[in-house]
């Protein structure tokens, strides 16, 4: 039971432990030595269990390949899956792989997945030509090759270069661990922009070597391959090449790859990119590469590291602007003009014209009345009583009515008027001498159309503020019947308006916060100038 935890334990707080995939990424080779020979790419898959997996409809996305019917890879085995198994076997001896592949790997770096049928990842490997990944895997001929099969595969620090070039393809990577010779190392490498390119190489194999046979290699194809002869290197000795000396006619360019073979080509001992800035290894030999003072091609590298002022504190992802709702404005409806006011009224039959609605008509009790709405006359119902009579008469096609109403607003507050009428037949309106609705009332008619059997009331209209004034306004209606034999004539109207008494706040969405800045600290208890 210990042991299980302890397991579990290890599986979730290190990336060396057995992946859960079962069956993982071992072995890349995504950039063989020949830029133009894509054929000699290949992926090659390790089973972590003890017990035979079938992995028959498994795909390896990002290569373009899915195993046939009845593939089974054994346990602790390997599978290698090939662009051209037939370009592996001549290159290797490796005779089993299975392909062709639909797909390549990109010399750049890219995403591979091992998933099942059902589309679950079972592994994953996001493999670069950058960073921290090793130069070596990167078109020297060597493999990008996992330092132990149990490791996972996400992890950059499982994964090395291959020990010998072209990998070990369907066989384990590094037989009794990883044990590379120690003897000749790229050690300090000029900038891509001087024109005479300088490269050091150091002995630190403990004695002194023998440089015959060695390999110098450019990624440049335009620049061949510099082979040592026979001369003797000290340990901790210097060995510097320039451009010239090597035969490369080309210029360095950034993003250049160096690579250092062992005698013959069979294996990748080192390697390094070229950079705009002269680079060097600290400590010598084994070290990173940084940026010297100064160069030092045969002797030893020199640094002024400064470690006073460091990061201390970085705001990267700040938090987020929170959405806040908006607030709606609040609004009222007021009546201007109730349903029941007091109009004047003209009944005469005569017609006054197309301009009666632009002056007032003061009640004369000959021309003008004066009453209370509603104003008609109906047999049937009305849904408000009539409070004035009116006289129907097969003369009179034509009502005029006419009333005043204040309003002490602002118009500009207005969002709308809102009009209600019980009309019997037809109506034009006006306000302050501006038509603004007509009901039943076609253009160039004299008769309403259609005829009302029964007035009620309509529902509320909706109208723009129009010729609103603040003060005193006049409202103008004339009602028309339907025709020479209409019996009954009703008219009353209700004016209101609806008035925004506060405005809409708007509320703010969910948005990410531009907010980012770092902090420096000054660690040494003296001033540094940063400059």
């Amino acid at each position: 039971m210990m042991r299980c935890v302890l397991l579990m334990s290890c599986i979730f707080l290190c990336g060396f432990c057995l992946a859960d995939s079962v069956v993982v990424f071992n072995e890349v080779m995504y950039h063989p030595a020949d830029d133009a020979d894509a054929t000699l790419e290949w992926v090659e898959l390790y089973n972590q269990m003890s017990v035979d997996v079938d992995i028959a409809g498994w795909s390896v996305k990002g290569f373009g390949y899915t195993f046939p019917t009845g593939t089974i890879i054994p346990a602790r085995s390997y599978r290698v899956v090939a662009v051209s198994p037939t370009a592996l076997q001549a290159a290797t001896g490796y005779a089993t792989a299975f392909g062709p592949t639909t797909g390549q790997l990109s010399n750049s770096g890219e995403a591979l997945e091992l998933t099942r049928p059902d589309g679950r990842v079972m592994d994953r490997l996001d493999y670069e030509d950058a960073g921290d990944w090793p130069v070596a895997a990167d078109g020297s001929g060597a493999t990008l090759a996992k330092i132990d099969r149990d490791m996972g595969s996400a992890h950059i620090d499982s994964w090395t270069f291959s020990a010998q070039t072209g990998g070990t393809p369907g066989t384990e990577n590094f037989p009794g661990g990883l044990n590379r010779p120690v003897t000749l190392a790229l050690n300090e490498i000029d900038s891509s922009l001087e024109s005479v390119f300088n490269i050091e190489l150091v002995n630190h194999s403990g004695s002194t070597l023998n440089l015959n046979g060695y390999v110098l290699t450019t990624s440049n194809p335009l620049n061949g391959d510099y082979v040592f002869s026979s001369e003797t290197l000290p340990d901790g000795g210097y060995k510097v090449l320039n451009s010239s000396m090597l035969g490369w006619t080309a210029p360095m360019a950034e993003g250049d790859r160096l690579f250092l073979h062992t005698p013959g080509n069979t294996s990748v001992i080192d390697g390094a990119v070229v950079k705009n800035r002269l680079r060097g290894r600290f400590p010598e030999a084994t070290g990173d590469w940084a940026y010297p003072d100064a160069a030092t091609f045969g002797a030893a590298n020199v640094f002024s590291f400064h470690d006073e002022i460091v990061i201390n504190e970085i705001m990267y992802h700040a938090f987020p602007i929170q959405e806040t709702p908006s607030t709606p404005g609040t609004y009222q409806t007021t009546t201007l003009l109730p349903i029941d006011a007091i109009w004047r009224y003209n009944q005469t039959g005569n017609d006054l014209g197309t301009d009666w609605h632009l002056t007032e008509h003061p009640v004369d009790n000959q021309n003008w009345f004066q009453g209370q709405a509603l104003l008609g006359l109906e047999s049937s119902g009305t849904p408000e009583p009539i409070r004035t009579p009116l006289t129907v008469s097969s003369s009179q096609i034509i009502y005029y009515f006419e009333t005043e109403f204040d309003f002490t607003g602002n118009p500009a507050d207005v969002v709308n008027l809102q009009l209600q009428h019980i009309i019997d037949d037809g109506a034009i309106f006006y306000l302050n001498g501006v038509e603004f609705y007509r009901f039943n009332m076609p253009e160039g008619n004299l008769y309403a159309s259609p005829g009302v059997g029964n007035a009620v009331y309509s529902a509320a209209i909706t109208f723009p503020v129009g010729s609103l004034v603040s003060g005193s306004n006049r409202l103008s209606v004339e009602v028309h019947q339907s025709s020479t034999v209409s019996s009954d004539v009703v008219f009353g109207a209700k004016l209101s308006i609806f008035e925004q008494l506060t405005p809409t706040i708007s509320g703010e969405p969910y948005a990410e916060s531009d907010e980012e800045w770092i902090e420096l600290y000054n660690q040494s208890g003296h001033a540094v100038s940063l400059d």
